[in-house]
C-alpha cells in the first residue's frame, strides 16, 4: 500500500510553447500556465552517501526552483511529489519544512500507489493535474518534484497561471552541483565491520540478508548471508549497529555472520 504500481497503462502529454506561439495556435490567455523557477540535481551513488537515510540534492533542487521562482513554501496551494516509495516523500517534506498533514496535500493525482504511472512519465501525469488545478486557481502557485531512481536525481518545478519572463533561461532554471566522495566503497573486505543498514531479498535459491557495513576506516562494504542462523538473529534482535565478521568467498562475494 506505499509502493508504486507501474503496471498500468496511461498517458500523459504536455505541450510546451512561447506565449506567441500559443497565441498564434488560438490558445485563450487564461489557460496560460507558466514555469516559475526550476532545479535538477543528480544525488551520489548510495555507497557514496554520508547519510543513507536523505538525499540534500534533492531538497535543494527544490529549494533552488522556489528560489528562481521568488517563492518560499508558504507560498504554494497545491502540491505533488514523487511517491514511489515514502522516503521519497519524506525526505522532500522534512528538508523543506512541510508536514505530513499539510491540509494543501502532498499530492494533486492521489499517489504513486494508487494512482499509478509508468516509471519517471508519472510526474507527466502531476504537472497535467498541477496545469488543471492552477487553472481553476489563478494567480496561485503549486510545486511538482519528481523522483528518478533510489533517490538518484530529482527535478523541481514551480507553475502558476501567473506570467513568467523566459528572456534570460538561466534565472530561472539551474542544475545542483555536487561534489563526489570517492574511495568509500571497498568491493571485497575480511575481518570486523559495524552493520549501518540492511534488507532482506528474495532469489530463486531463497531468502537471503543484505547488509551494508562500515569498516574501521570508515569506509563502507556490501555483504549478504542466507543462512538459516542469520535469519534468526535478524528476527531476534535489530542488526543496525551490531558487528559482524566479514569473509570473502571462493566466488568473490562478501559474506557475513553476527559476532555480537
Amino acid at each position: 500500500m506505499l509502493v508504486a504500481r507501474d503496471q498500468v497503462n496511461q498517458a500523459a502529454a504536455v505541450i510546451l510553447t512561447s506565449v506567441g506561439g500559443a497565441r498564434a495556435l488560438g490558445v485563450p490567455e487564461d489557460r496560460f500556465v507558466y514555469l516559475h523557477g526550476q532545479g535538477d540535481a543528480n544525488e551520489l551513488t548510495i555507497m557514496e552517501r554520508p547519510d543513507l537515510s536523505a538525499s540534500p540534492s534533492a531538497i535543494a533542487a527544490g529549494r533552488k526552483a522556489l528560489e528562481l521562482a521568488g517563492k518560499t513554501v508558504d507560498d504554494m496551494a497545491v502540491f505533488d511529489f514523487y511517491s514511489c516509495f515514502p522516503i521519497a516523500v519524506f525526505n522532500m517534506i522534512d528538508g523543506l519544512g512541510i508536514a505530513p498533514d499539510d491540509p494543501r496535500g502532498l499530492t494533486l493525482t492521489g499517489g504513486l500507489p494508487y494512482f499509478g504511472g509508468a516509471g519517471n512519465n508519472y510526474s507527466m501525469h502531476a504537472i497535467a493535474e498541477a496545469v488543471a488545478a492552477l487553472r481553476a486557481r489563478p494567480g496561485a502557485f503549486g510545486f511538482v518534484g519528481a523522483n528518478g531512481g533510489m533517490l538518484s536525481k530529482y527535478s523541481a518545478g514551480v507553475y502558476s497561471t501567473t506570467p513568467a519572463d523566459w528572456s534570460r533561461p538561466e534565472a530561472r532554471r539551474a542544475r545542483i552541483p555536487y561534489d563526489p566522495v570517492p574511495g568509500l566503497e571497498v568491493d571485497a573486505a575480511t575481518g570486523e565491520a559495524t552493520v549501518e543498514t540492511y534488507t532482506t531479498t528474495t532469489t530463486r535459491s531463497g531468502p537471503v540478508i543484505v547488509v551494508i557495513a562500515r569498516l574501521p576506516d570508515g569506509r563502507r562494504v556490501a555483504a549478504n548471508q542466507a543462512s538459516e542462523a542469520a535469519f534468526a538473529e535478524l528476527a531476534a534482535r535489530e542488526p543496525i549497529g551490531r558487528r559482524v565478521r566479514l569473509e570473502t568467498d571462493a566466488e568473490g562475494f562478501n559474506r557475513f555472520t553476527f559476532t555480537d
